[in-house]
Parts: C-alpha cells; sequence; structure tokens
C-alpha cells in the first residue's frame, strides 16, 4: 500500500496531517527531565511554517536540523511500507512458505502434516517442515513461515516471544484453546508469519479453521487471508481489559456490532502531565497501547483494537495539538520498544488508513529522535561501566526503532541506534549478576533487557557464562513462600507478586535448562497467574523443575564490584547480598529474610535489618515500600521525599540531636552463621555509626520463634538510640508485650533489656494502594509499629534490646522471655531438644528441657582481622 498523493506532492506528510487532524511541530535544541514538565514540541513560528507552505518539507527538515531541532513527526518517510495482508503459501506451482515444526511434540506434527496435506491437495504443492532450530531462523527474507505450536514449545516461537510478537505459551491459550495470528510482514523476515498455538484436543479445530480459510488469492497464488482466531481453553480468563476501554470512552457493555466510538477528547487528556505544579506520571496510556492490541490477538475482540488506536491516536494528539506544547512523557524511553513492536503489528489491521499510517510511522520515529538526545543528555553509557535500568530501557527501545525503520525505511539514524545498543548492552553488563540498583523491584530489569537484546542480536553471552543463571537464582532466592518478592529499596508494592519477574524467570529456566528457576517460576505462577501474558517473552518453560532445599541458612554472594566500591578495606568473606531461611514453601512455612548491606541506585538506608519474617499462613515484620508519602500527586516532589530509611524499617535507628537519623555505613559484616540441631544462628556487626558500634544476634528456631538480641555501644551526641519493628495486624500493647493478631493467628513480641516501649503506625502511598487493593486479604492499614526507645545514652554506654518474636493459633504465647539485664544473660522458657550447645566469643547458649539459656558477652569484640575503620564507607553517605 502507498500514501496517497496530493496537490502538493513535496508535503505529503503536511497534507496526511492536515487530514488526520494534527499539524506539524517541532522539537526544540534544549532537553529536560521529564520531571520539570518544560514543552519540548511546540509550533513552528512563523518562519518556519511560511516556509513549509511556500517550499516544502524538505526545505523545512533541512532548516531545522541546522538549528539543532527536528520536525515532529519526522519528514523522512512520504511512502509507507508494502503490507500484504493475505499470507501466500504457494505461487506458481512453488512453495512461497515452510512450516516451522518442533519434531519433539507429536501433537504438532500432526497439525503439521495435515495442513500440508490439505495444501497439497488444494494447490498441487508440499510445503516443506523444518525444525524449529538450524533453518529456521528470523533471518531476512521474503519467505513466509507457518509456526507451529508456543513458545514453550518451538524455539522460533520463543525468539519471537523475545520480540514482542508471540503470546502463545504454557498459559494461553490454555487446554483445549486455539490461537491463529498473523504477524504481517515482520521487520526480521520481512516475509509474514502465522502463529499456531493449539494442543491435543484442539488440534483439529486447528486444522478445520486453516483448510477453510486457505484459498486461491489469485492466479496461480494460493494462500491464507489476514488470520485473527482465538478461543481461550476450559475455564482460562485473560485479564479484563474493560477499564482500558472505559479510559477511552468505549462502552464495555457495548455489543461488539455496533460502531465502536471512544472519545479522543478523553485520550488525549490521559496524556497531559498537567505541567510543572501538578506533574502526573503520564506513562500510563502508553503502556496500555500495546496491551490492548495483546488483548484483542489473545480475544479477538475488536473493542480492544479500536481502543488501542485510540490509545495511539491520543499520543499523536497529545504531541502535536496541546495547546502551549508537549513535554516529555513520564519514562517514554521505557515504552517506546513495545509500542513499536505494536504498531509493526497494528498497521496492518483496517481500522488504520494510509494516510493515518504515514502520520503515525513518522511520529514514532520523531519519538525516537527524542529519546535518542534524551538518553544522550541525561543517560549515556560509557564504555566499561555497569548499567542502569534507565541506560538499557531506552538502548532497548532504539534497538527496535533500528530494526523497524531501518529494514524497511532506510533512515540513516538506524545505524547510530544500533551502535548505542551494542555498547550499552557490551562490557561489564554481562560479567556479572547484580548491577547498579538494590531494591526489588528494579534490580532484574538490567539482566532482563540483557537477555532480550542477546535473543534479539543472535547472541547469548549471559546464558553461556552462567551469568543469566546465577541472577535468576538469586532473585528467586528473595521470593517468600507467598509468591511475594521480598521489600527491599524502591519497591512499588510492598507485598508485590514476584509474577512480573515471570519473562526473566522462564526465559533462564528455558535457555539455561535450570530445574530450580524453573520451579520457583512455577511456583510464582500458581500463586499469582498473570492476568494477560508477558509482552516482553511470555511464559515458556516446560520443565516442571526441582524445589530448592529448605530448612538451612541461604546466604546469597554478592557482586565484589560493589565491596570495592563502597567499602573496599572491608574483608569480602564478612559481606553478602542477602541472607535468607525458610522451612518450605506452603502458607503455613516460617519464613525469615535479612539484608546485610545497604549502598547504590534504589537503595534504602536497610543494612543489618529484617525484611520480612512470615509464619502459619501470615506475614508478620513488613518493610516499607517504595516509602513515598501519602496524598502527594506531584511525581517529583514525591520521589524526592520519599522515606528511605532506616525508619520504618525492623532495624535500629541512631537518632542525632538535629533530629536526623544518622546514616549508617554501607556494609554489616557477617560474623557467624551456624546451625546447632533446631536452632539457626546469625550474628552480624555494624560499627562506626556516628561513633557508635552494634551487633546484632538472631536465634531462630526451626517453627517456632524468632530471638533478636541487639547490643550497642553508644556514641557521643546522639539523642537516642531506638530499636524499630513494623508489622501487620491489629495491636495492643501490654507491659512489655506487643500483640498482633490476623484472622486468629497470632504473634506475640517480647521485650525486655533497656529503654521504653511504645507503639505508633504509618502509612504511605504504597501501603495505601496494597490495602486498598486487598492483594493481602489476613490485614488492614495502618502499619503497626513498635519502637525501644532509650534517650539521650551516654558515650560508652551499653545497651541492650532483647525481642521474642512467635506466632500461634493460641491466645497465649507459647514461650516466653525473662532476662536481658546488664549482665547479657537471656532465657526462653518453653519445650526444647536438650543438651544443645554453642560458644564462640560473643554469646554462649545450651538447652534443657523446658528451657534455653543465653549468655552474652557484654564487651564483645570483634574478629581479629576485622577493624571499625573498615566498615567506613568510600563514598559520602547522604542523610535520608
Amino acid at each position: 500500500m502507498r500514501a496517497k498523493r496530493h496537490d502538493k506532492p513535496d508535503n505529503i506528510v503536511d497534507a496526511a496531517c492536515r487530514s488526520c487532524g494534527v499539524k506539524i511541530r517541532k522539537h526544540i535544541r534544549e532537553v529536560h527531565s521529564w520531571t520539570r514538565r518544560v514543552p519540548t514540541v511546540v509550533d513552528l513560528d512563523e518562519a518556519e511554517r511560511a516556509m513549509l507552505e511556500s517550499r516544502s518539507e524538505q526545505a523545512l527538515d533541512a532548516y531545522l536540523r541546522k538549528k539543532g531541532c527536528f520536525a515532529y513527526p519526522a519528514l523522512d518517510i512520504n511512502a509507507v511500507r508494502e503490507i500484504s495482508r493475505a499470507t501466500v503459501t504457494v505461487r506458481n506451482g512453488t512453495p512461497a512458505a515452510r512450516i516451522v515444526c518442533p519434531p519433539d511434540v507429536p501433537v504438532l506434527k500432526r497439525l503439521a502434516n495435515a495442513l500440508r496435506r490439505h495444501i497439497e491437495r488444494q494447490a498441487g504443492v508440499a510445503l516443506p517442515i523444518v525444525r524449529d532450530s538450524g533453518r529456521a531462523r528470523l533471518s531476512p527474507s521474503s519467505l513466509n513461515l507457518i509456526v507451529l505450536g508456543g513458545s514453550h514449545e518451538n524455539r522460533l516461537a520463543r525468539r519471537l516471544a523475545f520480540h514482542g510478537v508471540s503470546y502463545a505459551d504454557q498459559g494461553v491459550p490454555g487446554p483445549g484453546g486455539c490461537l491463529v495470528n498473523t504477524v504481517p510482514a515482520f521487520y526480521k523476515t520481512r516475509g509474514n508469519i502465522v502463529l499456531i498455538a493449539a494442543d491435543r484436543s484442539s488440534a483439529a479445530e486447528a486444522v478445520r479453521f486453516l483448510s477453510e480459510s486457505h484459498q486461491c488469492l489469485s492466479d496461480g497464488v494460493w494462500g491464507f487471508p489476514h488470520l485473527q482466531y482465538a478461543r481461550l481453553g476450559n475455564g482460562l480468563k485473560v485479564g479484563s481489559g474493560r477499564h482500558l476501554m472505559r479510559a477511552v470512552g468505549l462502552d464495555p457493555a457495548r455489543a461488539a456490532h455496533q460502531p465502536a466510538r471512544g472519545d479522543p477528547a478523553r485520550v488525549a487528556a490521559l496524556y497531559d502531565s498537567g505541567g510543572f505544579k501538578r506533574n502526573r506520571y503520564n506513562r500510563w496510556p502508553v503502556d496500555q497501547a500495546p496491551l490492548a492490541l495483546q488483548l484483542y490477538r489473545l480475544t479477538s475482540e475488536v473493542d480492544y483494537l479500536h481502543a488501542y488506536k485510540l490509545l495511539l491516536w491520543g499520543l499523536l494528539t497529545y504531541h502535536l495539538n496541546k495547546a502551549g506544547g508537549a513535554s516529555y512523557i513520564s519514562d517514554f524511553d521505557f515504552a517506546l520498544g513495545p509500542l513499536l513492536v505494536s504498531w509493526s503489528m497494528a498497521e496492518s489491521e483496517p481500522v488504520f488508513n494510509d494516510e493515518e499510517r504515514l502520520v503515525v510511522t513518522n511520529t514514532l520515529l520523531a519519538a525516537a529522535r527524542q529519546i535518542h538526545r534524551y538518553k544522550e543528555a541525561f543517560w549515556p553509557s560509557p564504555r566499561g561501566r555497569l548499567r542502569h535500568n534507565h541506560e538499557t530501557f531506552p538502548a532497548l527501545s532504539l534497538y527496535h526503532a533500528a530494526s523497524y525503520f531501518g529494514t524497511f525505511y532506510g533512515i540513516p539514524d538506524a545505524a547510530a541506534w544500533r551502535t548505542l545498543a551494542a555498547e550499552c548492552f557490551s562490557g561489564p553488563i554481562g560479567k556479572v549478576c547484580k548491577h547498579t540498583e538494590n531494591a526489588f523491584g528494579y534490580q532484574w530489569l538490567v539482566p532482563l533487557h540483557k537477555l532480550e537484546y542477546d535473543v534479539l542480536s543472535n547472541g547469548l553471552e549471559i546464558v553461556r557464562n552462567g551469568m543469566a543463571r546465577r541472577t535468576a537464582r538469586s532473585l528467586a532466592a528473595a521470593v517468600d513462600n507467598f509468591g511475594y518478592g521480598l521489600d527491599y529499596g524502591d519497591t512499588g508494592a510492598p507485598l508485590r507478586s514476584a509474577a512480573h519477574m515471570l519473562p526473566f524467570f522462564d526465559s533462564v529456566a528455558a535457555l539455561s535448562r535450570d530445574t530450580t528457576v524453573a520451579w520457583v517460576a512455577r511456583h510464582v505462577g500458581k500463586r499469582h497467574p498473570p492476568a494477560v501474558p508477558s509482552v516482553h517473552a511470555g511464559r515458556h518453560c516446560p520443565m516442571p523443575g526441582k524445589r530448592p532445599a529448605v530448612n538451612r541458612w541461604e546466604r546469597l554472594a554478592l557482586d565484589d564490584h560493589i565491596r570495592r566500591a563502597f567499602a573496599p578495606r572491608l574483608p569480602r568473606e564478612y559481606v553478602a547480598d542477602k541472607i535468607g531461611f525458610r522451612t518450605g514453601w506452603q502458607d503455613s512455612a516460617q519464613c525469615f529474610f535479612f539484608s546485610p548491606y545497604s549502598c547504590d541506585s534504589h537503595s534504602h538506608y536497610d543494612m543489618n535489618s529484617i525484611l520480612r519474617y512470615n509464619h502459619l499462613g501470615r506475614v508478620w515484620l513488613v518493610d516499607n515500600g517504595y516509602g513515598r508519602p501519602s496524598g502527594i500527586t506531584n511525581v517529583a516532589r514525591s520521589f524526592s521525599e520519599r522515606q528511605r530509611g532506616p525508619q520504618d524499617h525492623n532495624t535500629v535507628i541512631f537518632w542525632k540531636t538535629n533530629r536526623e537519623p544518622a546514616v549508617p555505613p554501607p556494609f554489616c559484616a557477617i560474623l557467624t552463621l551456624t546451625r546447632r540441631k533446631d536452632l539457626y544462628l546469625l550474628q552480624s556487626a555494624l560499627c562506626g555509626i556516628d561513633g557508635a558500634d552494634w551487633l546484632r544476634t538472631v536465634l531462630l528456631r526451626r517453627g517456632s520463634f524468632l530471638l533478636v538480641v541487639d547490643q550497642i555501644t553508644a556514641g557521643a551526641g546522639h539523642a537516642a538510640v531506638e530499636c524499630q519493628l513494623n508489622a501487620l495486624g491489629e495491636d495492643e500493647l501490654e507491659g512489655r508485650i506487643w500483640r498482633l493478631e490476623q484472622q486468629g493467628v497470632r504473634l506475640f513480641v517480647q521485650c525486655t533489656g533497656a529503654g521504653s516501649l511504645k507503639t505508633g503506625a504509618y502509612m504511605n502511598q504504597n501501603w495505601t494502594g496494597e490495602f486498598g487493593r486487598r492483594g493481602y486479604p489476613y490485614a488492614a492499614a495502618p502499619i503497626r509499629k513498635l519502637s525501644q526507645l532509650v534517650r539521650k545514652p551516654g558515650a560508652g554506654e551499653k545497651i541492650l534490646f532483647a525481642t521474642l518474636i512467635a506466632a500461634t493459633t493460641r491466645r497465649e504465647p507459647t514461650c516466653r522471655l525473662d532476662g536481658g539485664g546488664q549482665d547479657g544473660s537471656l532465657r526462653v522458657r518453653g519445650t526444647f531438644s536438650a543438651g544443645i550447645r554453642f560458644a564462640n566469643e560473643r554469646l554462649r547458649l545450651h538447652t534443657d528441657a523446658d528451657r534455653l539459656d543465653m549468655a552474652l558477652v557484654r564487651d564483645w569484640r570483634l574478629p581479629a582481622g576485622l577493624r571499625r575503620d573498615m566498615f567506613r564507607s568510600k563514598t559520602v553517605r547522604r542523610r535520608p
């Protein structure tokens, strides 16, 4: 198809814009951060408009570039690419397509043979059937491909899943379901791709549909018309997109055959940030566009296709018509890649005419240039350095832009974009497990992007060197028994399902054949099935997996580049990434997770803290999520004022006289990590906290309790030392026992030692959303807080906090804590296995049938070879 020509052929794009109700603008020379909301896409001035009207688009384009600006939409493309909605299988007695089928899936082999026999009977030519590897590569070719099987069965489908065009996997279309999609003129092949997913009970349905669809297209030419067929399996529901349709003004209750009517004004308003004063996070509609197309291809409901067009048209209207100009959309560089992939499929749909295609394509080209400029200004990728997600998101988007605009339109920018991506995804990025972000919601992104780039560019560096496997295992170890990810660092939802990491888990499990990662992925998928398959790679791991070991300390190794960057004198053997313990993966399991360090991007000051404690089917001790304050919609303020700790974490806070908390050194030293029968002991030291030293001892009894003892030597000038615990449930403080209850299960927190006790509560924006969605059903807002507080300690004063934490279904504690005086003796009364003994230079413990005794060394010392000055940070530690 070609764009229609107009009376003034040199101004084809301008004429198409006028026809579509938008106008040509320019992107100014200056580049601003999206949080500033400065309009950067603005109207042409009078001279530029006159040049466009009196001369040509090419003249205007050249003039703007000399000024350091560029046209928005771009003016490079004046004819849209050729797309054949039909997929030719036979042309003049010669095969024009091949069937790609895995050799080890019998039902797909039978489907392939049945389809080939039918085409041969009709057209007199037998299509070749090739394996899903070797010749079935994504190389530039006009030959059409018929790909059988989802990404969990077919290697080529898996590769296409990384490209974002193949959605069928082990979850969709589900048992008994059938899915047939045409991907027209896919930019890696230039030919069409027909994707077919069916199982044993639906294969006959797929053959029947394909046989009825195959037809003579013209003299000597046979093939399929544009195919879009979806029937989900028994009981399977792909997440509702009704909220999406309401947002764009479509009526979800409207009958499918009625004409679609959306509200363009409403859609355009979704992209409006409200300027610098309101500063709304306005990327949501950009993300929803690929989702709308995905829902259309998974359900065949045409309303979703209309929603896609409205969302896309709102993006254009915002950039090209908004009064006063358009500022950079929040993290637009994150969203452009998926949007371009969706456009490469959607532009063949009849809801778009050629003029609309021309305007959309040029606008997306201008957006790619905008993102390139933004990245170079704010997130360059110097050679030899580790990467941040703000570097890899735009690099991946620009790689997709290079693939699309370079392949189909020969845009010269494509070469620079490919080079940028190659540089971003080379070097240290492929050689470490943890990059520059210490937060559950972030640290998985760079490895995922690297893995996606490796697959897209036909390289598998982090698979071959084992780094993908190691990274996935470390992330899997940070998932609790409920399938929630640990809440450390900036985390959008404090009890957030780890389902968002399924693309990474499944991809690594499939490519590395890692059964442990596969098991965790399946566990998370069962607990929190995604409403819609990922637009990244899909769930495509066919292995049942092997459950990770339990009833042991799990110490996650920390990449040494982090220690070298922040505290290089601290000996390597004392540092760790995370420490965990679990008795199992069922709801009733006892799970404990500990954070030994805090530094790098997106981190919180939660070193030497308890991240989470679960027991008897409940989550008890929790963290503060992203820490963004409630009630602030201005995203710049919300991000900058977030609470990063150490308050609102399960840790000890050293308050300075100016009422600010001291920022501790980045690492605590893990001194002891051992086990005696059903007792598990952890000891860690954090020294040099404005002159204070702190030894934390954690004694965990399997299936029973958690004992936390904090021994502190106060520094000079501290206004207070406070030990905080943050928990879920209805609470009550009686004497020195804090009781929490969550629907029939109770947690008793018994405290001895120094300090006064007080309770409190807090909420923030992230916990407000968490409680609002009722994802965790056993507790309601707010977060309860217990504080043990010693005010104005003297320099060198010894402080001891001892806390026994135990869950039970009974109304009284099953064990009791005594002691906690200055002599450092503690006793836990209960039922024990007699004869357990342990001793080191910091404590001694032993058990009898009815008690556990612990004797703490009052003047504890660091081990030989570990000094206080080694904890000091190499870099300046900013206050929260």
